[in-house]
């Protein structure tokens, strides 16, 4: 009974601590935008990647590289769990998954 009170006062802060937190913080907070300046300037783009930064030919090559090497293992990986679960699925049609099962029922 003293855990279910314990783990019921643990919910309830924290939940408590989502909602009061942000609500508390967000009333102080202004920001100032000027909707006729530009913030950023987006001319170099073509040049870089997602995160801004300068990517050169080498280190795409290497990236795709990386990418493909990847994707191979983590094809075989796929095909190796298939193949497990072929096996399990027919010895398990078969009765044969547990074996040792039958060995303790056969001195019963």
């Amino acid at each position: 009974m003293k855990i279910k009170i314990l783990s019921i006062l643990f919910v309830v802060i924290s939940c408590v601590s989502l909602f009061v937190i942000p609500v508390s913080a967000s009333g102080s907070v202004e920001l100032p935008i000027d909707v006729n300046e530009r913030y950023t300037d987006i001319s170099y783009i073509d040049e870089t990647n997602v995160y801004g930064e300068v990517v050169t030919e080498e280190e795409q090559q290497e990236l795709q590289t990386n990418k493909n090497v990847y994707i191979v293992i983590l094809s075989v990986l796929l095909v190796i769990s298939i193949v497990i679960l072929v096996v399990t699925v027919k010895r398990a049609k078969d009765d044969k998954l547990l074996p040792s099962e039958e060995v303790s029922g056969n001195r019963d």
